[in-house]
């Protein structure tokens, strides 16, 4: 069920951003890793802050649009870099070239779940990330019960 799965994707957000603020300043000033390892370290850190800074963005470009800066092309631009930015658009590839290679045009009927499934996601992370953020927010990450153990 999808309650279920915003609670899954909700418990990733919030121990990966207990992770980012326990190890980014840690891996900034480590003085024995090389700027690229830093580089590499600092972005996989920041991955679940993607959402919430897309959020900014989307409400940023639709701020400009109402505005009267609307240029022909932005909101498709930036509804394109937004999902390929968070790395989801991988799964509208594999379905665009499953259903061109043997094809089943059937399958293109998933894209819209797919996408609906990425818009949920970027809302569970960013209430979650926000959540966090606001005074008195939970920010106790609680490892998921696994089958025999305690929780």
């Amino acid at each position: 069920t999808w309650d279920s799965r915003k609670k899954q994707v909700v418990r990733w957000a919030r121990g990966h951003n207990q992770s980012m603020a326990r190890y980014f300043g840690k891996l900034l000033f480590h003085r024995e890793t090389g700027l690229w390892e830093k580089i590499d370290g600092l972005l996989l850190l920041g991955v679940y802050f993607m959402s919430p800074l897309m959020v900014v963005g989307w409400a940023a470009a639709m701020t400009l649009w109402y505005l009267g800066y609307n240029k022909p092309g932005l909101l498709v631009l930036l509804a394109v870099a937004t999902s390929s930015t968070i790395g989801n658009f991988a799964t509208f590839f594999e379905v665009a070239a499953a259903t061109q290679l043997d094809g089943t045009r059937q399958r293109a009927r998933l894209i819209p779940y797919i996408f609906l499934g990425f818009v949920m996601t970027v809302v569970a992370v960013t209430g979650a990330t926000l959540r966090q953020m606001l005074p008195g927010g939970r920010n106790v990450w609680h490892k998921t019960a696994r089958r025999g153990e305690k929780a």
